[in-house]
């Protein structure tokens, strides 16, 4: 439920749904410009599970797109 209260930092990627909706919209940013920096580690010689394998497929394949 939107109560129409707060403000948050996201990944566009992670809200586009919402702000093709007009769930949520972008507020206009005068400062420095924002980046995130994020790391996937795992253990090469160790189990993957399925889900972990096509998350970890999925975003290298989205990582490369960029």
């Amino acid at each position: 439920m939107l109560a129409g209260l707060g403000i948050a930092l996201l990944p566009e990627m992670t809200v586009q749904n919402e702000l093709k909706s007009g769930l949520l919209r972008v507020l206009p940013w005068g400062g420095d410009p924002l980046y995130i920096h994020s790391q996937l580690v795992w253990l090469k010689d160790k189990w993957v599970s399925p889900a972990l394998s096509v998350f970890l497929s999925m975003t290298q394949a989205y990582l490369k797109e960029l």
